[in-house]
């Protein structure tokens, strides 16, 4: 599921994903930073998608580990961020793998 979820995000960073664009980042981060207010519906819909996509990562774990599954939300949002910044998309993939298959251990 690690390898799944990090090459697809690869895939969108690298533009291997025509149905999401050119790589800008995180639409809900992007948004939620230009809304400051946390109880605007904006913010609360952002929120709500976080949420979303954990309740879809928690499905695919064969455990039910939350610090693994913690650690997977985190590390994914931090690659998006990173990618953006950096453009460094191969190393940060192989980083949060390397990290997250540690910790599954």
């Amino acid at each position: 599921m690690i390898d799944t979820l990090f090459r697809a995000l690869k895939g969108w960073f690298d533009g291997e994903e025509p149905d999401l664009g050119d790589f800008n980042g995180c639409f809900f981060i992007n948004t939620s930073a230009e809304f400051h207010d946390a109880k605007s519906e904006i913010s609360t819909y952002c929120r709500f998608h976080k949420a979303q996509v954990r309740k879809l990562i928690q499905s695919k774990l064969s455990g039910d580990s939350e610090e693994l599954l913690n650690a997977i939300c985190l590390l994914k949002e931090g690659a998006i961020t990173t990618v953006y910044m950096t453009d460094t998309s191969s190393e940060v993939i192989e980083n949060s793998v390397k990290i997250l298959k540690r910790l599954k251990c």
